[in-house]
């Protein structure tokens, strides 16, 4: 009994050690704010330490997804390594939302499935609302409507009963989002409102710019030719969410309306200022390495100088839009810009080229973009695949160990063969002596 617990011992402090140690080397490579830095090095306490890094992490989730995952990917392994649940928890909900601004919506799934367990497990029901409006982003995306709205009422009950005021203000946006996607405007336009009022009370800059990004959109899918009042007001959201966002340098919200913005200018026939607003959002998505909105932003621009009649610089422009699909396996995209060649070309009396692109039009697979979603819930490639992130950090792990364990035992090696050394000498002179 008491050898299994020296040795357990002995291995809580070994784990603590190399988490410590692994904390304080991956600062650097972590990037991390200077405010976050000044407060990881005035403590001492690793699981503030970890805090501090996942919050890194999620910042990180809305500017560089591809950090955010680094950072919440090995954040989850230390966090593990001593049993603190806290910090496997706020690693594993980053890691979703990275995945899922990633498009990555398996892996997404699987991590909001480990934060939500481990909620659970902690009985946070703040923790547990969280994930299950992630959650319902993540099947907004995958126009499963139905669960979506499950998730996030499930989510608006436990933060009423916890009074969660910014909690209900999240969902109340995350159900107009969803009844926004069903096209039921009328519902949306009702929860966005909520969402609002809430949001602007407590100066919630992130969230008022999603809202009012939002309810531009709305507004922009209403439009029709005798409601041009809509275009107006879709506007005057989108602005104010551009502005917002901009505040907060938060690039993936300007990565997403600023190419709203140029739709609507392109609505009103305003063609200089739509072109600069795609090209804003280009420059954005670039930094964002957010590629599928590229894609859609270099597709917009083809249809700006398509309406000019200018097919030379619009064909230019469908064709990087396909291969960035083609790559993404985005179907409706890919059919957009088939369609859009197949009219330039018919423009150009190319029928050789048309019929082709009319050929390829017919073969394109809906399905790429439209994952079933029962096939989604079922399928473990997800699972196989985030597998992959967390071998590779067990492996490092285990290689640390082994180097401190090769270290401590070399050094006490050295240590007995120089107490034994000691020992025959003074043995020796001991015998001299007498």
């Amino acid at each position: 009994m008491l050898k299994h617990n020296f040795t357990l011992l002995i291995s809580i402090w070994l784990n603590l050690l190399i988490a410590n140690a692994s904390i304080n080397e991956l600062l650097e490579k972590f990037q991390i704010p200077d405010s976050s830095k000044i407060k990881f090095l005035s403590t001492q306490n690793i699981e503030r330490k970890l805090d501090i890094l996942n919050d890194a992490g999620f910042y990180y989730t809305s500017r560089n997804a591809d950090l955010s995952i680094f950072i919440s990917t090995t954040v989850y392994h230390l966090a593990d390594s001593i049993n603190y649940e806290f910090g496997k928890y706020d690693a594993q909900n980053n890691l979703g939302i990275a995945f899922y601004r990633h498009s990555r919506f398996k892996q997404a799934i699987v991590c909001f499935d480990k934060a939500y367990k481990i909620a659970r497990k902690m009985k946070i029901a703040v923790k547990e609302a969280s994930v299950l409006s992630n959650k319902a982003l993540v099947f907004n995306s995958l126009s499963d409507y139905e669960q979506a709205l499950k998730y996030n009422f499930e989510a608006l009950k436990i933060r009423m009963e916890e009074k969660d005021s910014m909690g209900i203000a999240f969902s109340y946006n995350n159900i107009g989002m969803t009844y926004h996607y069903q096209t039921n405007y009328s519902q949306a336009l009702d929860y966005y409102t909520k969402a609002l009022k809430i949001k602007l009370g407590q100066n919630d800059k992130e969230g008022l710019a999603t809202t009012y990004n939002n309810i531009g959109q709305l507004f922009l899918e209403m439009y029709s030719g005798s409601q041009k009042w809509t275009l107006d007001s879709a506007l005057a959201y989108y602005l104010k969410a551009y502005f917002t966002f901009s505040a907060v340098s938060n690039k993936a919200g300007l990565s997403e309306v600023l190419p709203n913005i140029g739709n609507v200018y392109s609505l009103k026939n305003l063609y200089d200022k739509a072109f600069d607003a795609y090209l804003a959002a280009m420059n954005v998505q670039k930094q964002a390495k957010d590629s599928a909105g590229l894609a859609l932003t270099l597709f917009n621009l083809g249809v700006l100088y398509y309406n000019q009649s200018d097919y030379n610089q619009s064909k230019t422009y469908f064709n990087k839009s396909i291969d960035i699909a083609n790559k993404l396996q985005i179907a409706d995209l890919i059919k957009d810009n088939l369609k859009m060649l197949f009219f330039i070309s018919g423009n150009n009396h190319d029928y050789k080229t048309a019929f082709e692109l009319a050929s390829e039009y017919a073969t394109v697979n809906d399905s790429l973009n439209d994952i079933s979603r029962k096939q989604l819930v079922e399928d473990y490639s997800g699972k196989y695949e985030y597998q992959i992130f967390e071998r590779k950090q067990l492996e490092t792990s285990i290689k640390n160990m082994k180097t401190l364990f090769i270290f401590i035992s070399s050094g006490l090696i050295v240590s007995v063969i120089i107490l034994l050394i000691w020992v025959r000498r003074k043995k020796s002179n001991n015998l001299k002596g007498a």
